[in-house]
């Protein structure tokens, strides 16, 4: 009985989303967030370094672009995070096409200058029109 509890705890923890999904109306399914170095929150992110970012998802709308939009959340106040190119097509394959599914990968730059902090990383990523096909936040711990 008690391996049965240990196999649920670790599936438990295996499948913890390190994200919460911020999107209005639904463009996308999520199916996956994968962090570098991170199983659980808040992600740890070294100043002056680079992290890995892989998003797996479904697409539910069609469009020749994808923009990204990176914002640290402080006080429910969102600030410019620098160090993700604008142009997502770069890392996902370009045009979308609703019923598609995607996997997007890049590297996050943490600036030195970023201060010490505890904060949500909110992700957003824009469709043609300017609807959010993905929205989502991670909360980071800045060392």
């Amino acid at each position: 009985m008690n391996s049965f509890y240990c196999l649920a705890l670790f599936l438990a923890v295996a499948n913890a989303k390190i994200y919460t999904d911020c999107s209005t109306k639904p463009l996308s399914e999520i199916t996956s967030i994968d962090v570098q170095d991170c199983t659980a929150t808040p992600c740890v992110l070294k100043r002056g370094g680079k992290t890995e970012l892989k998003i797996n998802f479904n697409s539910l709308t069609s469009s020749t672009k994808l923009t990204t939009k990176v914002y640290g959340v402080i006080g429910g106040i969102k600030i410019p995070w620098t160090g993700l190119p604008a142009n997502a097509c770069g890392s996902v394959s370009c045009p979308l096409t609703s019923g598609n599914s995607y996997e997007y990968k890049n590297s996050i730059a943490v600036l030195p200058s970023y201060p010490a902090i505890k904060v949500d990383v909110q992700f957003e990523f824009k469709a043609d029109n300017g609807d959010n096909v993905l929205c989502f936040k991670i909360p980071v711990q800045l060392q």
